[in-house]
C-alpha cells in the first residue's frame, strides 16, 4: 500500500466525522484503483453490522459500504474486460467471498447498504437473491425495499419481472412471524425463477401490472458490414470504456447494435435522470387528453391538497417551471443528508418538495431539481387518477410496445417522477424515434406533434454548456446543431437529431461518469454524427 493510501487509511479511522466521510467518498470516487483499501473498509463494515445505524447522524457507515460497493463495481468491469490486475482480484475476490456472511450478520440500516453494494457488482451476485428476499421481508424499512429492488433490476430480468421487489408491504411486529414461515416457500420461488422457469406464478400489486403484447423485438445486433459500423466498432475497441450499450438508428432502421458487460439488448437497465423525459412525455399526454390545461397553470391548482404549502412567492410556480427547473426550489444531489437521502423515506414525497425553501424566485433561473421531476409524477397522478406507472403502461408503453419497464414508487405510492425507472436499449430507441416523429410512432400519433414541438424548443440556458427545455437537453458541443437529449447519470442517454432522422442511445456504468460522458461526447461528434448529413 503506498502512502497515499496509508494517510487515507487514517482519515477513515479518524475521530472526526466529516474527515471519514470526506475520505471514504474520495476512494469511492478511485475505483479500481482504490482495490488496496478494500481490506479496510471490508474490517470496518463487519465491526459495524452489530452497531446502531448511524446513517441519519453521519456519512461515515454510508460512506464506506458505497465506497466498498463503487471499488468493486469497477473491478468486476475490468474483471470482465480481462484488463483487471492480479492485485485487484486478490482484493475484490475476498470481499466478494465476505458478502453473504455479511448479509447474514446484517440488520437495520446495513443490510439496506449491504444491498446496495450486492447491485454495483451485478449479475455475478445472482446467487444470493434467496439470501437478500429474506433479509428484505425480514426488515419493514421502505429504503430496505428499495435496495432490494435496486439488486433484483441489476442481477436478473427474470427476477426483476416475477416479484415486485419495490413495493413489499411494511411488516407489522405481529406479520412477522407469518413472512418468515413462508420463507422457504419465497426462497424456492426465487430459485425458480433464476433458473429460467416460467410457470411459477406472478406476484402483482397495483404498481406492478403484468401485461404483454405481440410486438416483435428488434434484433441483439444490427447486421454491421457497413463503413459506419466499421468506424464505431474501431473506436470502441481502441480504447478501454464502460458503455455497456451504443445503438444508432436512421430512418427508423436499426444500423448500428453492440453491447456490453453482461448485457443485452432487450434487458433493462437503469437509466437514471433520463426518467425525467418520459415525465415531460406523459405531462403532454395528459395535455392532449384536457387532464391538465396549459403548461402555465400554478402548480397550487394542480396539486390543490398541498395548496397550503405554496404561498407566498411560492404561488407564483406553474408548470412549465417545474418542466424547465425554474421552480426556485431547493435541491441537494450529493453528500450526507442529501434530499434523495429523505425524499425516499418521507411520509408525504410532495409535501417534502413544496416545502424547501425558494433559493431563487420561481421563473428567475435553471437550477437542475430532481424534486422538481417529482412534482410531475404528482400532478400526473391527482389528475388521472391513477400513478404515473400505470398511466406510462396505457397511454405511451403500450402503444409503443414496450413490455418490460419498471418504475419504484416512493413509500407514499407516488411514482419517482425524476428517476429510478429502468428500461432496455430497445425500448429506450423506441422513445428516440418517438420523438424524432413529431410524437408518432409506427403510423399512430401518441403524442401531439404540437408538445413535441414545444419540448424540442430550448427554453433556458443552463450552467452546464447545454440549453434546455421541457425535461429535455440541448448539448452545444456533441458535433450536431439542434441534438436533444434525455440524459441520465453515468451514460443513460437518448440523443434525437430530428433533421437527421437519426436515434443514438447509451448505457454505462454508473460507477464512471465523467469518462462515460466523454467517451459519448467524443463518439457522437468524431464517428456518428459525421456519417449523417442533415
Amino acid at each position: 500500500m503506498n502512502s497515499d493510501w496509508n494517510q487515507y487509511q487514517d482519515e477513515l479511522t479518524s475521530d472526526d466525522e466529516k474527515t471519514r466521510d470526506r475520505a471514504a467518498t474520495f476512494v469511492g470516487n478511485c475505483g479500481a484503483d482504490a482495490a488496496p483499501i478494500l481490506p479496510i473498509l471490508m474490517e470496518m463494515i463487519s465491526d459495524k453490522l452489530h452497531s446502531p445505524p448511524n446513517h441519519q447522524s453521519g456519512g461515515f457507515q454510508y460512506g464506506e459500504f458505497v465506497s466498498a460497493g463503487r471499488i468493486l463495481q469497477a473491478i468486476e468491469v475490468l474483471r470482465q474486460s480481462g484488463t483487471a490486475t492480479k492485485t485487484m482480484l486478490k482484493y475484490a475476490d475476498a470481499a466478494i467471498e465476505r458478502l453473504p456472511l455479511l448479509l447474514r450478520d446484517a440488520g437495520g440500516e446495513s443490510t439496506s447498504l449491504l444491498i446496495y453494494v450486492l447491485s454495483l457488482i451485478g449479475p455475478r451476485m445472482a446467487h444470493l437473491a434467496p439470501l437478500v428476499l429474506e433479509a428484505t421481508l425480514r426488515e419493514s424499512d421502505p429504503r430496505m425495499r428499495y435496495r432490494a429492488y435496486q439488486f433484483a433490476c441489476a442481477v436478473s430480468p427474470s427476477l426483476l419481472n416475477n416479484h415486485p421487489w419495490s413495493t413489499f408491504p411494511p411488516l407489522d411486529p405481529e406479520e412477522r412471524g407469518t413472512w418468515i414461515q413462508g420463507i422457504p416457500w419465497v426462497v424456492l420461488i426465487c430459485f425458480l425463477l433464476l433458473t429460467g422457469l416460467e410457470f411459477v406464478p406472478r406476484l402483482t400489486t397495483s404498481n406492478d401490472v403484468e401485461y404483454k403484447l405481440p410486438v416483435p423485438a428488434l434484433p441483439q445486433e444490427a447486421k454491421r458490414p457497413t463503413e459506419l459500423s466499421q468506424k464505431i466498432d474501431s473506436w470502441l475497441d481502441s480504447r478501454v470504456h464502460h458503455l455497456d450499450a451504443v445503438m444508432v438508428q436512421h430512418r427508423g432502421q436499426l444500423v448500428y447494435s453492440r453491447m456490453f458487460n453482461w448485457f443485452r439488448a432487450d434487458q433493462p437497465h437503469e437509466f437514471q435522470s433520463a426518467t425525467k423525459t418520459i415525465s415531460s412525455i406523459l405531462i403532454g399526454i395528459a395535455i392532449d387528453e384536457g387532464l391538465i390545461r396549459s403548461v402555465d397553470q400554478p402548480i397550487a391548482g394542480l396539486l390543490p391538497e398541498h395548496a397550503g404549502l405554496l404561498t407566498g412567492a411560492k404561488s407564483q410556480i406553474t408548470l412549465y417551471h417545474a418542466l424547465t427547473m425554474q421552480t426556485g426550489l431547493r435541491w441537494i444531489d450529493f453528500g450526507v443528508g442529501n434530499s434523495f437521502e429523505r425524499i425516499e423515506t418521507s411520509p408525504d414525497s410532495v409535501a417534502f418538495v413544496l416545502s424547501e425553501p425558494l433559493d431563487s424566485a420561481p421563473g428567475e433561473k435553471f437550477f437542475y431539481n430532481t424534486g422538481s421531476s417529482h412534482l410531475l409524477s404528482a400532478i400526473l397522478q391527482r389528475q388521472a387518477g391513477m400513478n404515473a406507472l400505470e398511466y406510462a403502461k396505457r397511454r405511451l408503453f403500450e402503444p409503443l410496445g414496450v413490455t418490460q419497464v419498471s418504475w419504484p414508487a416512493l413509500p407514499d405510492g407516488r411514482t419517482q417522477g425524476g428517476w429510478g425507472m429502468y428500461l432496455s436499449p430497445e425500448d429506450m430507441l423506441k422513445i428516440g424515434q418517438l420523438l424524432a416523429e413529431g410524437g408518432k410512432y409506427r403510423g399512430k400519433q401518441i403524442i401531439s406533434k404540437q408538445y413535441v414541438d414545444e419540448m424540442f424548443t430550448s427554453r433556458v440556458t443552463t450552467y452546464l454548456d447545454a440549453d434546455y427545455g421541457y425535461q429535455l437537453w440541448f448539448p452545444k458541443d456533441h458535433g450536431c446543431d439542434g441534438l436533444a437529449a434525455a440524459r441520465g447519470y453515468g451514460g443513460q442517454d437518448i440523443f434525437v437529431a430530428r433533421d437527421r432522422d437519426l436515434v443514438v442511445v447509451f448505457t454505462g456504468n454508473i460507477g464512471f461518469p465523467e469518462r462515460n460522458a466523454k467517451d459519448v461526447r467524443q463518439l457522437l461528434k468524431e464517428v456518428i454524427f459525421p456519417n449523417f448529413s442533415p
